[in-house]
């Protein structure tokens, strides 16, 4: 990959990881602030029944938040990053 795809690469990753911390703060906060529509939303996008069951005892700290984002930003830098250069990788052919 040359360095203009290259930059282009860190900047299409950098946009997403941006999007996916964005998307988790509004998450963070709908379970802040209303927990039990926080956990039917979880039910129906997992196909539980009685989610409650495992995650009806999740609590939102300052760490957890913060160990989320950076851990939710950096896989969605990596994953986009890949996919970037894979798809620059099979262009060329």
């Amino acid at each position: 990959m040359n360095q203009e795809n290259r930059a282009n690469a860190h900047a299409w990753a950098l946009a997403a990881a941006g999007v996916a911390a964005v998307f988790y703060l509004a998450c963070a906060a709908i379970v802040a602030l209303w927990p039990a529509a926080a956990l039917r939303l979880l039910a129906w996008v997992t196909h539980i029944a009685n989610v409650e069951k495992f995650a009806g005892d999740v609590v939102i700290t300052p760490l957890s938040l913060a160990v989320g984002l950076i851990e939710i930003a950096l896989y969605v830098y990596v994953g986009a990053w890949l996919l970037i250069w894979f798809h620059a990788q099979l262009s060329r052919r």
